[in-house]
């Protein structure tokens, strides 16, 4: 408990009143005094009984950086009449924590802003119990703590990423038309993405690949692991890269340094998010790189995925950053773009590809190897395109973490 400024200058008063009635005998200056003392006394006794004040604070949902959520606390107290309460936020978090004053029983609200990757804590609050005359006050400590989970953010792959994880490029994780079958000739209303353009151009006519009906996708299994200083880097691109492909209907298993999820279906994505958003730096065991599909690493040189053998930078394999900063979301119309231009891909004809005769022959040369490690993308046709990750529901409204 402590006197406020309101108390000290009431005490004050009554010394100086009291110094000046000993010198000059006024006794009139006891009519000063001895209400003010009255106050002082009373004003002890009433704060000094006051007991703990009940204070329950809402539980925000997770959600991305950049996101912000509401926060309440009710506060009740039989004993006080009105409290001033301050709230505290951890590191990864930033809110308004000025003094809020309200009426017992009441409620105060107040915005928190998710920055961070990461469980972050808000609390414990401090409530400050006054008596009426605001003589003095005494402090209250809210034990309780409440976690905030803040998801990693999620990045749009692009075009280049889709390749190499859904087998358009050699080491592909994926097929999404199921194994190839056989060439057949060219029927009206065949895809164009199915035609084989080097076999079309050797034997003058059409052809398209036929394939497998398509079974059911086996899962993949993703492994993230991080240097000292770097989990934040590998929680982004695993989440980035599991992300994706449980919106594509792929079955995951998730290995971090921190723990693991297993058969993690489509729908499920905020179990993902909730084991990244906890995950710290270190190494996986052997034994699971050796099995894995995506082989995710981040240490000082940056951070890479590896697929079928292959290793490439991450930042090669997404969308550019959005400029307003926060988690990419998806657009159905960024979908609907990225495979037009696909499409857009395999519809040129046959003659516009360059035909290298050399006098042998004439071999045809395709215009669009695959991704080589370490090289530079061909087209930076699908970097234009909005990002696709997109947070669930709960997420942006109340889930999660990070949006």
């Amino acid at each position: 408990m402590s006197v406020t400024r309101r108390g000290l200058a009431v005490f004050g008063i009554c010394v100086l009143a009291l110094g000046l009635g000993a010198t000059f005998g006024a006794r009139a200056l006891n009519a000063v005094v001895v209400p003010a003392l009255v106050a002082l006394v009373a004003g002890w006794i009433s704060v000094r009984r006051v007991g703990q004040p009940a204070v329950t604070r809402s539980r925000p949902a997770p959600g991305f950086p950049g996101e912000g959520r509401e926060i309440t606390l009710d506060i009740e107290s039989g004993d006080a009449t009105s409290v001033t309460v301050r709230e505290t936020v951890d590191d990864g978090l930033s809110a308004d924590t000025s003094p809020i004053t309200t009426d017992v029983p009441g409620r105060v609200a107040y915005d928190c802003r998710y920055e961070r990757r990461g469980e972050r804590a808000i609390g414990p609050a401090t409530v400050t119990v006054g008596d009426a005359l605001g003589l003095f006050e005494r402090d209250f400590r809210a034990a309780t703590r409440t976690d905030a989970l803040v998801y990693p953010p999620v990045r749009g792959l692009s075009g280049d990423a889709r390749r190499v994880l859904v087998g358009g490029s050699e080491g592909g994780t994926v097929d999404d038309r199921g194994e190839f079958d056989a060439l057949r000739e060219y029927v009206s209303g065949d895809p164009l993405r199915d035609v084989h353009w080097k076999s079309s151009a050797k034997r003058d006519e059409f052809v398209v690949t036929e394939f497998a009906p398509e079974q059911e996708r086996e899962g993949l299994a993703i492994v993230a692991e991080a240097a000292p200083g770097k989990a934040d880097e590998m929680a982004t691109a695993a989440a980035s890269v599991a992300c994706w492909l449980l919106d594509r209907g792929i079955e995951i298993d998730l290995v971090t340094p921190d723990g693991q999820l297993f058969g993690v279906e489509v729908g499920a994505r905020e179990r993902v998010l909730a084991l990244l958003a906890r995950a710290g730096a270190g190494r996986v065991a052997t034994g699971s790189k050796e099995v894995a599909d995506v082989t995710i690493a981040a240490d000082v040189g940056g951070t890479t995925v590896t697929v079928g053998g292959e290793t490439y930078p991450f930042d090669r394999l997404v969308e550019p950053r959005r400029l307003d900063g926060g988690h990419e979301r998806a657009s159905s119309r960024a979908r609907a773009e990225q495979d037009g231009n696909d499409q857009a891909d395999a519809e040129r004809p046959a003659a516009n590809r360059a035909r290298a005769d050399g006098g042998s022959g004439g071999s045809v040369v395709d215009p669009e190897p695959g991704l080589e490690p370490g090289t530079e993308f061909e087209s930076d046709r699908e970097a234009a395109l909005g990002p696709n990750a997109e947070p669930d529901s709960e997420s942006t409204s109340g889930s999660g973490g990070e949006r």
